[in-house]
């Protein structure tokens, strides 16, 4: 686990991208391990990932992220996680660090995806009237490209505090 722990870290997003971070750290898990094989293939890592139960990875995932939490210094900064760290308690914790957050949402938290999507409608569509709202934009050139992303942070969420 220790490579692809280290190259989600790395920003890899696949399996194809972990292998290649591997071979290019070699040297950096060798402090950990011998890897006298070299690295895992990014099939050999597919497999491993195929042999897990999805659901006990994702609350060994959740206790890990808290504790890792625990052991950095993240105040004033802004902690983002994907999906499977969309829980309570992360939330919580980067809170209580005195953090910010974004958290990801898919369709992994019941209705609570859909949910935020119908507040934000509502909200939008009322041109965020009564509602406290920041705006954020960010222009990026890279690879012949320019990205925008535009980030509207809603922070009247006391109906999402209650939720079940």
């Amino acid at each position: 686990m220790l490579p692809i722990l280290l190259a989600v870290f790395g920003v890899a997003e696949a399996f194809t991208g972990t292998a290649r971070f591997g071979e290019r750290k070699i040297e950096l898990r060798r402090r950990f391990r011998p890897y006298v094989n070299g690295t895992p293939s990014h099939d050999h890592l597919g497999d491993i990932f195929a042999m897990l139960d999805a659901r006990a990875f994702q609350l060994c995932f959740a206790t890990w992220v808290a504790a890792l939490l625990d052991m950095m210094s993240t105040e004033g900064a802004v902690v983002t996680i994907d999906a499977m760290g969309c829980q309570r308690n992360i939330a919580t914790k980067i809170i209580e660090k005195k953090a910010d957050y974004i958290l990801a949402l898919k369709g992994n938290q019941g209705t609570l995806r859909e949910n935020v999507e119908v507040f934000v409608d509502e909200h939008k569509a009322l041109k965020y009237k009564g509602t406290t709202i920041r705006i954020h934009l960010t222009v990026d050139a890279d690879h012949g490209c320019i990205e925008t992303q535009s980030y509207t942070v809603i922070h009247n969420v006391d109906w999402l505090q209650v939720r079940p």
